[in-house]
C-alpha cells in the first residue's frame, strides 16, 4: 500500500500543476488572482459538484 501511495504521489507532481503550490511561480499566480493551475482548474465549485452529483459511483 505505501509504494502504491508512493507512485500515486510521483504521478500527481508529474500531471497536476497545482501539486506542489509553495513555489514562488505558484504564489504569483496565486496572488495575482490566476487560477486556472489550481483546482478545479477553471471550473466554479458548482460544476464540479454537478458533475460528480452524476457519477457518485466514481467518486
Amino acid at each position: 500500500m505505501a509504494e502504491l501511495h508512493q507512485d500515486l504521489r510521483e504521478i500527481s507532481k508529474k500531471y497536476r500543476p497545482d501539486f506542489i503550490i509553495d513555489t514562488p511561480e505558484m504564489k504569483k499566480k496565486w496572488e495575482s488572482g490566476n487560477r486556472d493551475d489550481f483546482y478545479p482548474y477553471g471550473k466554479t465549485w458548482e460544476e464540479v459538484f454537478i458533475r460528480m452529483s452524476g457519477n457518485v459511483d466514481q467518486f
